[in-house]
C-alpha cells in the first residue's frame, strides 16, 4: 500500500528548550481577558470577604479557586507564591499558638488559613500584573500619587 505524499514526507521537528514549549506553541496558555482595574477590585473584594468569613466553607471555596489559578503558573512562580504564603501562615500560627494551647483552637486556626489565602491572592495579583498596570489601576480608583 502506497502512503500519500504528505504522510511519506519527512518532517524536521526541533523542540524548544522550555518544558512548556508545546503548550505555549499551541496557544493553550490562558490570557488575561480583563484589565488591571477589575482584577485589582476583585482581589480586594475577595480579600475583604476572606477577612470577614466566620466559617471555613467559604475559605475552602476560595482555596479551590486559588489552586485553580495557581495551576496556570510556572514552577518558579509557584515556589515564590506558595513560599511567601506558607511563611506568612506559619508566622501567624506561631503568634496564635498560645491561643490554641489555651483551648480556643477552632477559631485560632482560622487566622493562619485566612493569612494564607490573603497572601496567595495578593501574590497572584502581583504575578499576573506588571507594576505599571497596578499603579495605573490605583490611579483609576483616584488614589493620590503620594499614596501610590
Amino acid at each position: 500500500m502506497k502512503l500519500p505524499e504528505w504522510a511519506a514526507r519527512e518532517e524536521i521537528y526541533n523542540p524548544g528548550s522550555d518544558r512548556d514549549y508545546f503548550i505555549s506553541s499551541q496557544g493553550l496558555r490562558p490570557t488575561r481577558p480583563i484589565g488591571a482595574a477589575p482584577a485589582l477590585l476583585a482581589t480586594l473584594v475577595m480579600v475583604l470577604f476572606v477577612v470577614l468569613a466566620r466559617t471555613t466553607a467559604f475559605l475552602w471555596a476560595v482555596l479551590a479557586g486559588e489552586l485553580v489559578l495557581l495551576c496556570f503558573h510556572r514552577g518558579r512562580q509557584l515556589r515564590q507564591v506558595l513560599g511567601a504564603a506558607l511563611a506568612a501562615a506559619l508566622f501567624c500560627a506561631v503568634i496564635v499558638a498560645p491561643s490554641i494551647l489555651l483551648g480556643n483552637g477552632r477559631y485560632a486556626l482560622l487566622l493562619p488559613g485566612k493569612t494564607f489565602l490573603t497572601v496567595t491572592a495578593l501574590m497572584l495579583l502581583q504575578e499576573n500584573l506588571a507594576w505599571h498596570e497596578l499603579t495605573g489601576a490605583l490611579r483609576t480608583f483616584r488614589i493620590p500619587s503620594l499614596v501610590i
